[in-house]
């Protein structure tokens, strides 16, 4: 497994965004999840990070967004190398869906 490595301050905007998240078991919720994007989605450490900082909200949802998850392997799948999410605005992962295209196309 790895480490995040939040600083106080990140997890207390994620806290604060997600209060729910306080409740999550780490062994059989966050643990699964954080799994789930690293290897399924195949996101880097700094990508996971990235992504849960930006939508917290997603740490208390049973599923990935579909909308998400399918944008996230359009990113990834770029050109063949694909692009990380690092340097993906956020608001490209849950905009428009011509937003979405106009900033990668």
């Amino acid at each position: 497994m790895t480490h995040l490595k939040f600083t106080p301050p990140e997890l207390k905007r994620m806290c604060l965004a997600n209060p729910a998240a306080l409740c999550l078991s780490l062994e059989n919720n966050l643990k699964p999840k954080i799994h789930h994007w690293a290897c399924d989605m195949k996101l880097d450490v700094d990508e996971v990070k990235e992504f849960i900082l930006g939508h917290p909200k997603q740490l208390t949802t049973q599923e990935l967004d579909p909308k998400m998850r399918r944008r996230i392997k359009v990113l990834k799948n770029i050109n063949g190398r694909g692009v990380s999410l690092v340097h993906v605005p956020l608001s490209i992962l849950s905009g428009s869906e011509y937003i979405f295209k106009k900033w990668y196309v």
